[in-house]
């Protein structure tokens, strides 16, 4: 499997668009030179995705040791912790497709979404910290679909608004990044993992 620095974006992306089919399909890979990747880090990509155990982006993206730079926080949130690892590997090791991810049924989402209906309050500070993150984007939509909406449905379009909204911190209040944007072909897509199907929909 191709493993280098500064692979072009839309090559990195259809290699993961790749492994997640056949993650999907159950035809996962298992590559005899695994450890061999790990000795050397050039990634092909960097994830932003939740910590949730059921979503690794290395396993549903069907990647070996070494091919994903991946940070992983509840709710995928884009805080200056993790904006200044995605920065650390930007730099230091080259990919230039970084991937925001969220996925169905995200209890990140579902607890932020309870707090703004139910007035039900985070188990601990520290969750209150994520929680807080989220917060604007799942009121917006509980304004635009109202808060007696299906929560299935609000689940979905905050994940979906929360991704974007991290896709949009990573350009906005990162000099270093806009930079690579501007002037080093970095991309920035959104990921949507759809649990029940196996399957992740990215978009721009």
């Amino acid at each position: 499997m191709p493993n280098s620095t500064k692979l072009p974006p839309a090559e990195a992306l259809e290699l993961l668009k790749a492994g997640n089919a056949r993650f999907a399909a159950n035809a996962r890979k298992v590559d005899p030179h695994a450890y061999d990747y790990a000795v050397d880090e050039k990634p092909i990509a960097i994830v932003l995705g939740c910590c949730d155990h059921r979503v690794p982006p290395d396993i549903l993206f069907d990647q070996g040791l070494g091919n994903l730079f991946t940070i992983r926080v509840a709710g995928n949130i884009a805080t200056p912790t993790q904006i200044g690892s995605i920065e650390f590997g930007a730099l230091t090791f080259g990919p230039r497709l970084i991937v925001v991810m969220g996925h169905q049924r995200c209890g990140a989402i579902q607890a932020t979404l309870r707090d703004q209906i139910d007035n039900h309050a985070p188990g601990s500070d520290h969750l209150k910290e994520i929680v807080d993150q989220i917060g604007p984007t799942c009121c917006a939509c509980c304004e635009s679909m109202g808060s007696d909406a299906d929560f299935d449905a609000l689940t979905y379009e905050v994940t979906m608004s929360n991704i974007r909204h991290s896709m949009g911190v990573l350009a906005s209040e990162s000099a270093i990044l806009r930079d690579l944007i501007e002037n080093d072909g970095l991309v920035i897509k959104g990921a949507y993992y759809n649990m029940d199907a196996g399957r992740v929909e990215f978009f721009d």
